[in-house]
């Protein structure tokens, strides 16, 4: 705890060097535990391992970061399996978030561990499980766009679809801007790109849509993704 204490401090003070060594360590340490005892430090083990993803990311260490995004998963995996209506809705965020960690560096797994979390968070609304819809939402989007980069855009289409019916943002009608575009649907596409090309996102660093817009657009043709009509809303987006 001492040792997790130190790199919470490092941490805040954007040392990351310092905070990765203390993690790690604290890390080590609970590993040492008996292990008859060791499951009731399970959850904290786990809470670790969330922080030394953030810290690998802030180190531009992106295999490290995905290794212990896999680590939590595993963790949560067995949480969940001993006390579902505790644990479930974390396992399937920990689903989400190790989705999208590997979503440019594997697109099948991304997408086979997406449809993991979102049935998961399927089955904590059957099972009235405390969770949080926006983390529902998200994995609908995140699948969304999956899906167009499998070029699969029926699919994309209907995960936007339900992603807007969670969580009705403007963020998440540009994914459904780029679904329906790419699966032919061009006038309804351009009704949302022109409503909100001059808008802010809420994001972390509030950025116009029309740039983000452009940055799916390269992304997705880097990937191989291509539609005609994309050069049609590429000159919108340019007035």
């Amino acid at each position: 705890m001492c040792m997790e204490t130190l790199a919470q401090f490092y941490l805040a003070k954007g040392e990351y060097q310092q905070a990765r060594e203390y993690f790690t360590r604290s890390l080590n340490k609970y590993y040492e535990i008996d292990t008859l005892n060791l499951p009731y430090y399970m959850p904290d083990i786990a809470g670790v391992h969330r922080e030394l993803v953030f810290v690998y990311r802030e180190l531009n260490q992106m295999d490290r970061s995905i290794e212990h995004e896999e680590k939590m998963v595993g963790l949560y995996r067995g949480l969940a399996k001993e006390n579902p209506q505790k644990f479930l809705p974390q396992f399937a965020d920990a689903l989400n978030k190790y989705s999208w960690a590997l979503y440019k560096h594997d697109l099948t797994r991304a997408i086979y561990f997406q449809e993991q979390a979102i049935q998961l968070y399927q089955q904590c609304m059957d099972s009235n499980f405390s969770y949080l819809p926006s983390n529902l939402a998200v994995s609908y989007a995140r699948m969304a766009r999956y899906q167009i980069l499998n070029q699969k855009f029926d699919e994309a289409e209907k995960y936007a679809r339900m992603c807007i019916k969670v969580e009705n943002t403007k963020m998440n009608h540009k994914n459904l801007a780029h679904s329906v575009l790419y699966n032919g649907k061009f006038r309804e596409a351009e009704k949302i790109y022109v409503e909100l090309k001059d808008q802010f996102c809420d994001c972390a660093v509030p950025t116009p849509f029309k740039t983000l817009f452009l940055n799916d657009f390269d992304e997705f043709e880097a990937a191989g993704v291509t539609h005609p009509d994309v050069k049609k809303i590429r000159k919108e987006l340019a007035n």
